[in-house]
Formats: C-alpha cells, sequence, structure tokens
C-alpha cells in the first residue's frame, strides 16, 4: 500500500471512530455534554442561594428551574425593594420620607428635593422606583397629613421649597385633574389666597405645596430643568396604594 493510500485509510477510520464516539447514547457532542455539566453546577449554586436565604427578612427566595437557564431571585414583600429586598422602597437610602395614612391604606413617599426636577420626571421616578403615581390630595385630610410632613422635613433640613402633588391642568383651561385616575380636583380647600393665578398657563399648571405660600396649594411651573429654574429646588409627593401581588426582583 502507498503511502498515499495509508493516510487516506487512517482518516477514514478517524472519521468513523468520531462518529462513532460521538453517536454514544446519553453524551452527545462534547459542547453539548459541557454544557449539561454547567447547568448541573448552576442549578447546585441556584438551590444553594435558597437554601441559604440571600434574601432579607422582606422578602422569599424563588428558583425556577427552565431547560436552558435557571431563575432565581427575591419575591419582594409589599414596599421593599433591592436585589435582596434589603431596601425599603419609600425609604432607599434615606432619599424619601415615609408617611402612612389609615383612612385610605396607602402610603405616601415624600422627596427631600433636588434641583433641575419637574412634575414629569417627579412622575417618572414614583413609578420606576415606587411604583406609585403623583399623589392626589382629594380631601382636607390627606392635604393636613402633607402639610404637616412637609413643614417636619424643612425642619430637618430638606432643601425643597414646593412640593409637586398629581393635580395638572392638563387642558390649559382652569380644570385640574389628578392624574393618576383622570378625576377633576373638587378639593378647593388647599389653595393659597389668590391662587391659581396662572389659568390657561401652559407651564404655571402644576398644583404644589408652596414654601413661599405657607405650604398651601400653587399652580407652580411643571419645569425647572433648566434655564432660570435650575436654581430651584423642587420634590414630589408620590403616593403608593397597596400591591395586589408582590413584586419579583430577579438576580
Amino acid at each position: 500500500m502507498g503511502t498515499t493510500a495509508a493516510i487516506m485509510v487512517f482518516l477514514v477510520v478517524g472519521v468513523l471512530v468520531a462518529v462513532v464516539v460521538e453517536s454514544q447514547p446519553g453524551r452527545g457532542p462534547p459542547m453539548e455534554r459541557a454544557g449539561r455539566l454547567l447547568r448541573k453546577q448552576q442549578y447546585v449554586r441556584d438551590r444553594r442561594y435558597c437554601r441559604n436565604s440571600r434574601c432579607s427578612s422582606h422578602g422569599s427566595c424563588f428558583f425556577r428551574k427552565q431547560r436552558y437557564s435557571d431563575t432565581i431571585g427575591c419575591r419582594c414583600d409589599a414596599y421593599y425593594t433591592g436585589s435582596s429586598c434589603q431596601w425599603d422602597a419609600c425609604d432607599e437610602e434615606g432619599k424619601y420620607k415615609k408617611v402612612e395614612f389609615a383612612n385610605n391604606g396607602h402610603t405616601y413617599c415624600l422627596s427631600f428635593g433636588e434641583r433641575r426636577t419637574g412634575f414629569n420626571k417627579e412622575r417618572q421616578r414614583c413609578s420606576s422606583i415606587l411604583g406609585g403615581d403623583l399623589a392626589a390630595v382629594r380631601d382636607l385630610a390627606i392635604f393636613n397629613l402633607l402639610k404637616s410632613h412637609i413643614g417636619t422635613l424643612r425642619n430637618d433640613g430638606a432643601p425643597a421649597a414646593d412640593w409637586y402633588t398629581g393635580g395638572r391642568d392638563i387642558g390649559n383651561n382652569g380644570i385640574f385633574v389628578w392624574v393618576s385616575t383622570g378625576e377633576v380636583n373638587t378639593f378647593e380647600g388647599g389653595w393659597a389666597s389668590g391662587e391659581p393665578s396662572d389659568v390657561g398657563s401652559a407651564q404655571y399648571s402644576c398644583i404644589a405645596f408652596a414654601l413661599a405660600n405657607s405650604l398651601r396649594f400653587n399652580d407652580l411651573h411643571c419645569d425647572n430643568t433648566g434655564g432660570s429654574f435650575s436654581s430651584w429646588v423642587a420634590a414630589g409627593i408620590c403616593e403608593i396604594a397597596p400591591p395586589t401581588t408582590p413584586p419579583i426582583v430577579e438576580v
């Protein structure tokens, strides 16, 4: 047998052996076997994660085995967030003051305030971080509760001068609605004397507790993210209704 023929026979035999090895039941190609091993190791690690209870006392660990990847995480109790449910969503790193109102079971989160904020920015923050909406101050009881706590915040050094509620004159026609529900505001007892004073203005159309008006309602400018309002410190009041199901935070 010549050299060329011998080489050809060797290659053919090698290919046949490889085919036989790769086709053995229960083994599969090397990459597939490696994938199964990694998934098994991941499964053991994930089960150990839940067994060691990495979630705080405000959440419970869940483990969901799937075909290609497993999911683990913490199912947080109401009003808690973070990868281990370690933060009260309404007091994350001291950014908010939490106020609970027994009359309606709602929680109100009062921001300490910052520069360059506005109605839309505070509303988006309220929704994405806290799962609520800017507060609907429908009656005197809610008004007095929030006004009192805003006063406490000021005494504690909060820099904000105005706190946005969820009231806005969307149509610029003097009719203020609560954006969380779309209902028309019928509570007139919160306005400062002479307010609202900018009816019809597209900019000054947001209801806020205003320090300049002894923390009564003013139809405030809705945006101070730049321009002449950039030095003005404002804040938002987020209203959170009791959740029907706890959120899931995956890690």
